[in-house]
């Protein structure tokens, strides 16, 4: 309930959920989408599903007319920002830490700026 139908996308093997992504848009800037949830299996890791899910985010942001996709990832998840990096994403340095866990936690910034030859 928390996104709009066609901003969350669910990929199941026929008993479970496997993999999922999800955009949020961002009303104060109106060509920001945000790229959130994306979680793949670690069984999917590395077979290009992620690259699917990811060019659906794409796609979607782009036929939303928005020019911007930007989202946080926690500090830990070094295969996650290699794949973020791979697909044009960029990370500036800028940190920050989250307390809405059971401990505190810090993420990473990033950011892709679309045009029309992505």
């Amino acid at each position: 309930a928390h996104f709009a139908p066609d901003h969350f996308k669910v990929v199941d093997d026929g008993s479970r959920i496997v993999a999922t992504v999800a955009l949020s848009l961002d009303d104060a800037r109106p060509n920001v989408c945000w790229l959130k949830r994306l979680y793949l299996d670690p069984s999917l890791r590395g077979t290009g599903e992620g690259t699917r899910l990811l060019q659906w985010v794409i796609d979607t942001s782009q036929a939303l007319g928005r020019s911007r996709i930007e989202l946080w990832s926690d500090v830990r998840f070094k295969r996650a920002h290699a794949f973020y990096r791979k697909h044009g994403f960029h990370h500036e340095g800028v940190v920050r830490t989250m307390t809405d866990g059971w401990a505190p936690y810090d993420e990473f910034f990033f950011y892709r700026n679309l045009d029309s030859s992505n």
